[in-house]
C-alpha cells in the first residue's frame, strides 16, 4: 500500500511539473514533501473521523492517541528512551 501512495505522489509530482511547464511558468513544482505532507494530513484527518475537506468533527480521543504514539515512536527510535506504556496499541476509529 505505501509503495503505490509514494508512487501516486511522485506521479503527481511530475503532473504538476509538466502542467508548470505546458503553460511557461516559472515557478518550480512543489517539493515531493508538499505531496506527502498533504497525505499525511489526510489520512490523519480519516483516521479521526473527521471531515477531510474542513479539518472539523471527528474524535479527539483518537487524535491524541495517534499524536502520542508518534511521540512515543520519536522517543524509543530516535531519542533512545524506553517505551511508555501502551505505546504499541493503536486506535480505533
Amino acid at each position: 500500500m505505501m509503495g503505490k501512495i509514494v508512487t501516486l505522489i511522485g506521479d503527481v509530482g511530475r503532473e504538476a511539473d509538466k502542467g508548470l511547464k505546458a503553460i511557461s511558468s516559472d515557478e518550480f513544482p512543489p517539493q515531493q514533501d508538499y505531496f506527502l505532507a498533504v497525505a499525511h494530513r489526510q489520512l490523519f484527518l480519516r483516521l479521526c473521523g473527521a471531515d477531510p475537506e474542513t479539518g472539523k468533527g471527528g474524535d479527539p480521543d483518537v487524535a491524541s492517541a495517534i499524536l502520542n504514539s508518534d511521540s512515543n515512536f520519536m522517543a524509543v527510535h530516535w531519542e533512545g528512551k524506553a517505551p511508555t506504556t501502551g505505546a504499541n496499541t493503536h486506535p480505533t476509529p
